[in-house]
């Protein structure tokens, strides 16, 4: 342990816990000093939201705090059945299940559908969830150079040759959460059909954001239910809770139910909190101004960042803004020099990215104002300078 931890440290590779004392729309308080928060996945700034915030005190009223059970055993409440119904009207698929996270979600697709006897292909920067899921399954796992789908097409072919027509499974993110990168899905889905091969699609950082209607990559890309085969939905960033939907056909739903472990085996979610998120759909779905200001600043953010040769990632539709620095030390300091200028963002470091490509990220939020966002870059314009030099 002792090694293992002195090499990190020597590496840059260090995290630390952060208490919050308070967190309010755009604000951050730590050690009752505050900043302008620019590092939470509060995309639609529904953390506050009141009507989700009264359902969710009406539900501990009804219910009581804890689940105290498995959702197979007596965990399971008719706010929950609710909600898989809600979502599943929501996102055009025949059903849906809810389970206690994006993480757990992932795991539970891959554990019932793959097993030793099937190949998955996954993205190379998909999220660490698919790649213990995969691990989990004992599927022999292939990936791709990230977001090429011709490279993805390579890897098929290849792996026909070595394997023959076995069980293929493919899963990507729909949003690149370290990026903000939206994925090239439409030839995917093609590549997919083609190789009858399962698709899965893990849109934690496009539901209710992209599209008209805010149903995410799929709907961005205007890609019928019946191409994708799976969507796993965390709901701890535009919807502001916690847990994730598993959106598929009915066969696929029960496989998960009846053979993932992850599923039976983890007690289900608070009955309150599946309360707050049916509220929370109903305000994603009503409350369109909040997709409408957030894509405006979005837009925004991106032509003042090139305005300023700032090293954006990505320009893609995303509130999430990354600027690649590569230095582990050197996202530190430029994290540590605009806090001490009054804003809080993330620094992102490997293993979460691949090495050399460490990086600040920068998450919008639709209450943030463009004022707060022209000094954001003003303040990073300066620290980059500083450094770059």
């Amino acid at each position: 342990m002792h090694d293992k931890l002195e090499n990190h440290r020597l590496k840059d590779l260090m995290r630390a816990h952060v208490a919050i004392d308070a967190r309010e729309k755009t604000n951050i308080y730590i050690k009752k000093n505050g900043y302008i928060n620019f590092s939470a996945n509060d995309y639609l700034g529904l953390t506050h939201c009141e009507e989700i915030k009264h359902a969710f005190f009406n539900a501990i009223e009804k219910h009581g705090f804890g689940s105290v059970s498995s959702a197979l055993v007596s965990g399971y409440y008719t706010e929950q059945q609710q909600l898989e119904q809600a979502f599943a009207n929501f996102l055009q698929y025949p059903r849906t299940l809810y389970v206690g996270s994006g993480y757990l979600a992932n795991i539970a697709v891959l554990t019932a559908i793959a097993s030793r006897n099937s190949v998955v292909i996954s993205d190379k920067l998909s999220h660490a969830s698919s790649l213990d899921g995969v691990t989990l399954s004992r599927a022999k796992h292939y990936r791709f150079s990230h977001n090429n789908f011709i490279a993805l097409q390579k890897r098929i072919a290849s792996i026909k040759k070595q394997h023959g027509n076995k069980n293929t499974i493919i899963t990507t993110d729909g949003v690149f959460g370290m990026s903000g990168e939206l994925c090239q899905l439409i030839p995917i889905v093609k590549i997919a059909e083609k190789n009858n091969a399962t698709l899965i699609i893990d849109d934690a950082h496009g539901i209710g954001i992209l599209g008209k209607e805010g149903r995410g990559i799929r709907e961005y890309y205007n890609i019928p239910t019946e191409f994708i085969d799976c969507l796993v939905i965390p709901l701890s960033k535009a919807f502001a809770g916690q847990g994730a939907i598993i959106a598929g056909s009915n066969e696929l739903i029960e496989t998960i139910v009846q053979f993932a472990v992850s599923y039976r085996c983890t007690t289900a979610p608070l009955p309150a909190i599946t309360n707050a998120l049916l509220v929370s759909l109903a305000v994603v779905q009503q409350q369109t101004w909040r997709r409408e200001k957030l894509k405006d600043l979005i837009t925004f953010f991106n032509f003042v960042a090139k305005d300023r040769n700032l090293p954006l990632i990505s320009e893609n539709i995303s509130p999430i803004k990354s600027f690649l620095l590569g230095n582990n030390k050197l996202a530190q300091l430029v994290q540590q020099d605009l806090q001490r200028m009054g804003f809080y963002t993330a620094c992102i470091r490997p293993p979460s990215v691949p090495e050399a490509s460490a990086r600040l990220r920068i998450s919008l939020s639709c209450h943030h104002d463009k004022q707060k966002i022209i000094k954001l870059l003003d303040c990073l314009q300066i620290v980059y300078e500083k450094y770059k030099k």
